[in-house]
């Protein structure tokens, strides 16, 4: 699944779009084949950078594509898998990648909490353009999901 997600500078408003704009926050969940080459053709970047974020045994990590500036941030997101008999608590890459100054891209294998939050507009102060401080948002937001489920998992 794709989305995007601009940030109107006049009304400080999120909107989903249709079109690649700069400054926008590019939202890939359980991407297709397609929606993979769209977003690289149309973004300029790698397809490792989107495959890595989609591989289960990923370590988190950051790389940096030394010719054009794009970095990847990759973390553990914890999720609730449902079983029969309980609540499996485990992790899941999220991929953050920085494009240059232009674009802010999200990939992960799933919904997450984490994404699902920006996305239903439950943060405050996230606009798209703010790469840095999206990010230390998304990690402030993640530290705080796995610190409820420790506490669930304990009482």
């Amino acid at each position: 699944m794709l989305k995007i997600y601009n940030t109107n500078i006049e009304t400080d408003k999120i909107e989903e779009i249709k079109e690649f704009k700069k400054g926008s926050w590019i939202n890939l969940v359980n991407p297709s084949e397609t929606e993979i080459k769209k977003v690289c053709e149309s973004i300029n970047i790698e397809e490792d950078f989107i495959r890595y974020s989609l591989d289960y045994e990923e370590k988190a990590r950051i790389d940096q594509e030394e010719d054009d500036g794009t970095i990847l941030f990759l973390v553990d997101v914890p999720i609730i898998e449902k079983s029969e008999e309980n609540d499996i608590y485990t992790t899941m890459p999220l991929g953050m990648i920085v494009v240059r100054d232009d674009f802010f891209v999200t990939v992960s294998l799933k919904k997450n909490k984490v994404i699902e939050d920006f996305e239903k507009k439950k943060i405050k102060n996230f606009q798209t353009y703010k790469k840095t401080r999206f990010i230390f948002q998304i990690l402030y937001l993640n530290s705080s999901y796995y610190l409820n489920y420790l506490k669930q998992n304990i009482y």
